[in-house]
């Protein structure tokens, strides 16, 4: 009775889109028009909430990640239905898996993240691999997302123009996400997505109000044609983002295009 229930949230929560979840979009021509629409904003300058975020700014916040949050409620559910059967399969269990990864292309990095309006936390709190304190001095690894995931941390930032996307997590393993679970309530979780390499957290403390309205817009914009799901987390700051299988090799597309222009 509880899997029937849950099919049906999971309907529920896409039903809206023009494209469901299962069909068969056209990849590459969506691709190829993600591509000219990041071409075209990326070299203009964006700014971001410059010093400590002000009261009035930390209440704007936290009203749109309340509001945000009560849209995305029975999302994780809907996930594990989506892809329970295949999480053993998608995990990383320990770092060494990660490394493993990385270096046969299963897990790639996003070359000139700053050409497509992205940003990686790197320095100060909450940056990635923080919780790694053996090997916090190579976060490259943690940087690294499979390409579908990189495809839609691509198409995301090219919706967004008032400031950059920052990214506060990609791919973690079992054993980091269990070590950050003892202090990041968020992390407490039986169905580890970022263990699975398919999520990433876009960080809105540092981001300045318009950019925030954009953020949300672009990933509700995704949500409702299908390609994603995601999470208001209200105490970290950030949407947790989840891409969908429907979509996968459309978004694998708008890397290896992204990519390709990066090399020429």
């Amino acid at each position: 009775m509880k899997r029937i229930f849950v099919c049906v949230l999971f309907a529920l929560l896409v039903m809206a889109s023009p494209v469901e979840a299962g069909s068969s979009p056209n990849h590459a021509h969506r691709s190829q028009t993600v591509t000219q629409k990041i071409r075209h904003h990326r070299t203009h300058e964006t700014p971001r909430l410059a010093g400590a975020p002000t009261n009035t700014f930390m209440r704007f916040l936290s009203n749109v990640l309340v509001a945000l949050k009560k849209t995305t409620l029975g999302t994780m559910d809907a996930l594990r239905v989506i892809y329970g059967d295949v999480r053993q399969a998608l995990e990383f269990h320990t770092y060494r898996d990660l490394r493993k990864a990385v270096e046969s292309g299963t897990l790639v990095r996003i070359k000139s993240p700053e050409r497509f309006n992205i940003d990686f936390r790197t320095t100060g709190r909450g940056r990635i691999g923080e919780a790694d304190r053996v090997r916090g001095h190579n976060l490259s690894y943690y940087e690294a997302a499979r390409k579908s995931v990189a495809g839609a941390m691509i198409e995301i930032s090219g919706l967004v123009h008032a400031g950059p996307v920052e990214i506060t997590s990609v791919t973690r393993t079992d054993a980091y996400q269990k070590s950050l679970s003892t202090r990041n309530g968020n992390a407490q979780t039986d169905f580890p997505t970022h263990a699975m390499g398919i999520a990433f957290d876009i960080g809105l403390l540092r981001s300045n109000p318009a950019t925030v309205n954009e953020i949300v817009a672009a990933a509700k914009t995704l949500k409702a044609q299908g390609e994603i799901m995601f999470i208001a987390e209200t105490a970290s700051k950030c949407i947790h983002v989840v891409v969908l299988p429907a979509y996968k090799a459309h978004f694998e597309s708008v890397y290896d295009q992204s990519n390709a222009e990066v090399a020429q």
